[in-house]
């Protein structure tokens, strides 16, 4: 069953998934039906389908073994979708309950029209959003009440209720690696005589090699949103996952995957690479200091699953600026930048440079009084 159609039991009004209540709620008659309801009166049309696929194909390293956790065929289903004519974001939404509005990702209109969308894959798994928008504004303004410099203007315009919820596609990736580095091992030794002080620097060379397994490492599939921005307001909590239902898209937007196989390895590359060198690192002990001097990474197997997890986004601009502010849907940790008002900031760092230099005067003569 198509989540589009899924309508109040009670009245036929518009569903939404309710993060507060953590139920599907409907706001015409104030009712609210659990999940297991909600799948009764309107099953979902396929309980094995993933969304494993993304645009484009992996060129594989050698002797790469890359697999799917889990097979699933391809679907084609009606989804809302809304395509950005500014920055090209496709977002998709099984809800009647979202109207026309902003991009989240630039901040200007967008147009909301029913599609077929073919070819791809639903996720296996999603976490459902935990934290109400309500919580995601107070996070906001409590990090704009640690920004003093903050511009009045730039602050007088932003509203803490304009986040937009929106399940981001993320794979988790397993991964079997073998690693090797060598290491620098220093022990300092200090002793002295009557007249002199010592000092003994014994240096070693120590190497290391060995395979290791890495589970449940995410990289988001998103093109739209920089990958440090979501690993700013990571960890999300694994343990959460649920089975995917298209249910929770009710009320939400949901990120098409856009990012390709291929970045999603470099990705997931660079991840990997120093976390398996500092495993080897972490056995190189007994001295007083060490340091890497250089190591290799390699990749020998990698699974992957399709997921969502939840975000609440909201752009905003400055000036010639676009500033984007992300949450993390489920633990509510905040990644953005705020403004500087360089002008205030200047007054500022003159009276704190004039109250120093006041402080300073008066300190040498106070001296001078005790002393002379």
């Amino acid at each position: 069953m198509d989540a589009s159609l899924c309508t109040c039991m009670n009245c036929g009004g518009p569903i939404r998934y309710d993060i507060a209540g953590r139920v599907f709620a409907c706001d015409n008659c104030n009712s609210g039906f659990t999940l297991e309801q909600m799948q009764s009166a309107y099953p979902d049309e396929a309980t094995d389908s993933i969304w494993n696929a993304v645009n484009g194909s992996v060129r594989q390293a050698p002797n790469l073994k890359v697999e799917f956790k889990t097979e699933s065929r391809e679907k084609e289903a009606y989804f809302r979708t809304y395509t950005c004519p500014s920055c090209g974001a496709e977002v998709m939404s099984d809800s009647e309950t979202l109207a026309a509005a902003y991009c989240a990702f630039c901040d200007n209109p967008v147009t909301i029209s029913d599609r077929l969308v073919s070819g791809y894959r639903y996720p296996s798994r999603l976490i459902p959003f935990r934290k109400t928008p309500d919580e995601a504004g107070e996070i906001f303004k409590s990090k704009m009440k640690r920004k003093p410099l903050m511009p009045a203007a730039f602050r007088a315009a932003l509203n803490n209720d304009s986040f937009t919820s929106v399940y981001v596609p993320f794979k988790l990736f397993d991964a079997d690696c073998s690693a090797s580095i060598i290491a620098e091992g220093r022990n300092v030794t200090t002793w002295r005589d009557r007249k002199y002080e010592y000092t003994k620097t014994d240096i070693y060379e120590a190497r290391r090699a060995g395979v290791m397994a890495f589970n449940d490492v995410p990289a988001d599939a998103s093109n739209k949103i920089p990958d440090d921005d979501m690993q700013a307001i990571e960890p999300f909590e694994i343990s959460e996952l649920t089975p995917f239902s298209q249910k929770y898209l009710l009320g939400h937007y949901a990120e098409a995957p856009t990012t390709d196989q291929q970045s999603l390895y470099n990705t997931i590359f660079t991840r990997l690479q120093p976390a398996a060198q500092n495993v080897l690192l972490d056995t190189v002990v007994g001295y007083n200091s060490v340091k890497l001097k250089r190591g290799n990474t390699a990749i020998d197997r990698l699974s992957s699953e399709y997921v969502m997890f939840p975000v609440w986004l909201m752009a905003a601009k400055y000036k010639s600026a676009e500033l984007n502010y992300a949450i993390n849907g489920q633990t509510g940790k905040f990644t953005g930048k705020f403004p500087v008002d360089w002008k205030r900031a200047a007054k500022l760092f003159g009276i704190i440079a004039a109250i120093t230099f006041l402080a300073v005067v008066v300190g040498r003569e106070v001296w001078l009084w005790i002393t002379g």
